[in-house]
């Protein structure tokens, strides 16, 4: 009885075998070569755990595509092909993609790699992407083999193999910068992902500069986020309790000058004075979406439509800056409207009560209310038109006008009534408001 083992190595070996008839039946009658096929198989010998019908199929299409070529442009379309496969991180992508690449003289011969990727504001040309690898290669190709290849309309990624892990590839990058702006009169917004040791980590490299793309909005275009780099980046940002607490307070008081203070010191103590860490970074702008959220809720509906939704339209740290000042200065307006008139209302009845009390004065008002002389005086002025002291000597005459047409009390009294601290005071300030004296008044003269 033939063993288990023995007829799946046979059933295995009758399947790629009638593949190989038919493809080989389909390939002659398009006049491709079955040689270059074989050759690649070859070279696939001994590669274990790697799946043989995706050899086949790789090693079919790259020559269909070769097949198809006119002029050795075509080539550096495999070579691309090739790239791609180290990225996805297929189960071939380690032995047949080096294979392909040193057949078109590109050797990844060192151990450390790096993927690049390139955003430009017009199409990609695969024959400048072919010419910039070259220069890249004459430049620097005793450290680093650079290879670079299209991966969308308006985007290409650079492959840099490294001798060393330290070498400086931001030469490299710069020089691929150069040529694409000589060619194209385009600037260039690139995203470095991270180094990685053997092909077979190569997708990670790649997948590091692709979680860059949300982080432009602190960088803004044609710079360069570095995954290396921000490894070394600051890991806290500044925005402690109180500053947040002073944000609120400068907010629900109106006070649009301390307002844009404190944005400025967040804006510098973590922009200017840090490198943050774009994720770190991203952490300070959600927070100050939170407070946003904390102060404009009970002002204004539309105020505190998601900020986060606002902040994301952001294309710098700069626009989400200003965009987070004119909210809250909208904010502070909506609050002076609405705190102003509560405020007017908070001295107006303080005055009722207590403007017949001779020992009234601005200095206790300020305390009661808890504002300052200066701000008590400015804004009495600001909401009443007039100072306070006219204000209330005017409640006061009206006052003693009212009881000198309605009792026979003395005029001493009814001014110790009113607030005044003698006859003389009432008599100063009726006259000026009546134009005569309390007791001509009172005789009706």
């Amino acid at each position: 009885m033939i063993p288990q083992r023995r007829l799946r190595q046979f059933y295995n070996v009758a399947t790629l075998l009638l593949f190989i008839i038919v493809m080989a039946a389909l390939l002659t009658a398009f006049g491709v070569t079955l040689m270059p096929i074989f050759k690649r198989l070859k070279r696939q010998k001994g590669n274990h755990g790697v799946n043989n019908m995706m050899i086949m199929k790789d090693a079919i299409n790259v020559v269909l595509s070769r097949n198809q070529a006119d002029t050795g442009d075509n080539d550096w379309l495999i070579v691309k092909d090739a790239l791609l496969d180290l990225l996805t991180n297929t189960d071939y992508s380690k032995g047949e993609s080096l294979v392909t690449l040193s057949e078109h003289d590109i050797v990844l011969r060192y151990p450390y790699f790096l993927i690049a990727i390139f955003f430009i504001q017009s199409t990609v040309d695969e024959s400048l992407l072919h010419q910039i690898s070259k220069s890249c290669n004459n430049s620097f190709g005793e450290d680093i083999v650079t290879a670079c290849f299209s991966i969308g309309k308006d985007r290409f990624a650079a492959l840099f193999n490294m001798r060393e892990p330290d070498m400086n590839y931001l030469d490299a990058i710069e020089e691929i910068r150069s040529e694409v702006f000589k060619s194209t009169k385009n600037e260039t917004t690139v995203f470095v992902g991270s180094i990685q040791e053997g092909t077979s980590n190569i997708h990670q490299s790649y997948n590091d500069a692709v979680a860059l793309f949300e982080y432009e909005i602190f960088t803004g275009s044609n710079a360069i986020l570095d995954h290396n780099a921000y490894l070394h980046s600051d890991t806290e940002y500044y925005y402690p309790m109180d500053i947040e607490l002073s944000l609120i307070s400068a907010v629900s008081n109106g006070n649009k000058q301390r307002v844009s203070q404190i944005l400025n010191e967040i804006h510098e103590e973590n922009f200017s004075k840090r490198q943050l860490r774009p994720d770190i970074a991203k952490l300070l702008l959600n927070e100050l979406a939170g407070t946003t959220m904390k102060v404009t809720k009970n002002v204004d509906p539309e105020l505190s439509q998601n900020p986060v939704t606002e902040i994301m339209k952001c294309n710098t740290v700069e626009d989400v800056f200003f965009t987070l000042q004119d909210i809250y200065l909208k904010a502070c307006e909506k609050n002076q409207e609405t705190f102003g008139t509560v405020r007017k209302e908070r001295f107006k009845q303080y005055i009722d009560q207590h403007y017949c009390d001779v020992d009234f004065s601005q200095s206790n008002m300020a305390e009661e209310l808890g504002v300052s002389q200066n701000y008590l005086s400015s804004q009495f002025k600001a909401y009443f038109g007039v100072t306070m002291i006219s204000y209330v000597n005017s409640l006061r005459a009206e006052k003693a006008a009212s009881l000198l047409k309605s009792t026979e009390i003395p005029v001493q009294e009814i001014a110790t009534a009113c607030g005044f601290s003698n006859g003389d005071s009432l008599t100063r300030v009726f006259k000026k408001q009546y134009g005569v004296t309390p007791s001509d008044y009172r005789s009706g003269i």
